[in-house]
C-alpha cells in the first residue's frame, strides 16, 4: 500500500485464493465536492 492519509483498506477478498474469507462489512462513501460540470455532494451506505 501507498504512503497515503487515507484508509486503504482492502475491500475485496483475494480472486486467487478460494480460502480467502468472504467479509461482508458495512460500507460508507462520501463524495466532498462540486465538480464544475455540475454534480453535487453525494455519499451512499452499504449494509
Amino acid at each position: 500500500m501507498g504512503s497515503h492519509d487515507a484508509d486503504e483498506s482492502i475491500i475485496l477478498p483475494d480472486p486467487k485464493d478460494p480460502q480467502a474469507p468472504r467479509v461482508q462489512e458495512d460500507l460508507f462513501w462520501h463524495y466532498p465536492h462540486y465538480h464544475w460540470m455540475g454534480a453535487l455532494p453525494y455519499g451512499a451506505i452499504r449494509e
